[in-house]
């Protein structure tokens, strides 16, 4: 998860000249909140710049408070990384996250007085910003107010790949949280009571820490969305890649005895046999 980010609040269409710094201040302060993530410890936001000019901004970076070390950047990046994951979702109309819902309708319904654009931009390559408008600020509001089904409405049997980063439990049952190797989505893996006992011998706090990759098997849950939401698990593979020798990756019978270049310029002319 990106350690830094940039958060920009701009004024509704309805009075684009106006935006009182009230409203401005605590759009940000929520922001950075919600970004902390659940049960935030041990690390906090760091103002690192900000400018009171049109438009309004700010930038935070993610520092260890006292007494801690290095080390809790590891909580911190999961807990800010599904924090943002969790707020794209109720942006896009997915579902509720596990998020502070009392902070998190006040940011979205500042979205639909005062406010008219939120903008939150991590400054680290490969995270897409996420734009707060009235729209999506809406969709999160209604999300909001929808009960969390028991069953998600869209269940089908497959397989998710991925790497432990965490156990604990999820909805009250136990559960592994994984981070899916594709998409980088974090998901909460429930184990049924009669297959607990299996799971806790296939795996252990050391998958935890090295952030094992896994196969696990069960039953898929997807938002109405179609995003990956959650599983309820049946069967754990570990991943455990083999040593490779060279005769493997090498296969010197590939270009029939020609050098690169003529076989590159054959293949280019479709002259190969």
């Amino acid at each position: 998860m990106p350690r830094r980010i940039k958060i920009t609040v701009k004024p509704s269409s309805d009075h684009p000249d106006f935006l009182t710094v009230h409203d401005a201040m605590l759009q940000i302060a929520d922001a950075f909140e919600l970004l902390r993530g659940e049960n935030a410890t041990g690390y906090d936001w760091k103002l690192v710049a900000a400018s009171t000019n049109s438009p309004f901004t700010a930038t935070g970076e993610i520092v260890t408070l006292p007494g801690t070390g290095p080390a809790i950047f590891a909580s911190a990046d999961l807990a800010t990384f599904e924090a943002y994951q969790g707020l794209s979702d109720a942006l896009d109309g997915d579902e509720a996250p596990q998020l502070d819902s009392i902070v998190l309708k006040r940011f979205l319904a500042r979205n639909l007085n005062g406010v008219g654009l939120t903008s939150i931009e991590p400054e680290d390559d490969g995270f897409v910003s996420l734009n707060v408008t009235p729209t999506s600020a809406r969709l999160g509001l209604e999300v909001l107010k929808a009960a969390t089904p028991a069953v998600s409405p869209k269940r089908a049997r497959g397989t998710l790949e991925g790497y432990l980063v965490d156990a604990g439990q999820f909805r009250r049952q136990p559960a592994l949280k994984l981070k899916e190797r594709v998409r980088g989505r974090i998901i909460w893996c429930r184990i049924p009571e009669d297959l607990q006992n299996q799971f806790a011998a296939e795996t252990s706090l050391r998958d935890i820490w090295q952030n094992a990759r896994v196969r696990i098997r069960g039953w898929i849950e997807y938002s109405n969305g179609g995003k990956v939401s959650g599983m309820t698990a049946e069967k754990i593979v570990h991943v455990r890649p083999g040593s490779v020798s060279d005769t493997e990756l090498f296969d010197r019978s590939f270009a029939s005895g020609m050098d690169s270049t003529d076989y590159t310029d054959r293949f280019r002319d479709g002259n190969l046999a």
